[in-house]
């Protein structure tokens, strides 16, 4: 009789190691898909915002490179650029 219950405190002990080392491997996988997460959001917002930069420069430097009094000018783009006061 107590040699069964021996065996079942192993057992029992084996079971809940077992589900500890589970735990903690699904921890880890879980960090490691956030980093992996992190990461890739990163680099999606560096590209679109050099995207961006890149766009405006190559608008920027298109409108400069036009007469400065004509209608849509670089005058006329600055001025549109200051916010109204109030």
């Amino acid at each position: 009789m107590k040699s069964s219950s021996v065996w079942l405190a192993a057992i029992a002990f084996l079971g809940v190691l077992a589900l500890g080392y589970s735990a903690l491997s699904l921890a880890n996988q879980l960090k490691h898909n956030a980093v992996l997460l992190a990461d890739r959001q990163s680099e999606l917002a560096a590209r679109i915002l050099t995207t961006a930069i890149t766009r405006e420069a190559r608008r920027s430097s298109a409108i400069a490179s036009g007469p400065a009094d004509e209608p849509g000018g670089i005058t006329a783009v600055t001025a549109a650029r200051i916010p109204a006061p109030g």
